[in-house]
């Protein structure tokens, strides 16, 4: 189950127990990340979410929610 600010949505998906991402030259490890298998028309625009695992690999970290943009360093 999915959840947030407008309710909880059952879904099918799948774990991926590990997998290395490269950003920006950075190499990390995201672990138990979740892939849809089936789309709700909603974040199928490109929408995704971040944890830890990402924005601690930076020395500074710069989010900016009036122009929508996440700025690393």
């Amino acid at each position: 189950m999915f959840g947030g600010v407008g309710g909880i949505k059952e879904r099918s998906v799948y774990i991926v127990p590990e997998m290395e991402v490269e950003f920006l030259g950075k190499k990390f490890v995201v672990r138990d990340a979740t892939i849809k298998t089936d789309s709700d028309n909603v974040t199928d625009l490109g929408g995704g979410s971040l944890g830890n695992d990402f924005i601690k690999e930076f020395s500074k970290v710069s989010l900016n929610l009036q122009r929508m943009y996440l700025l690393v360093e």
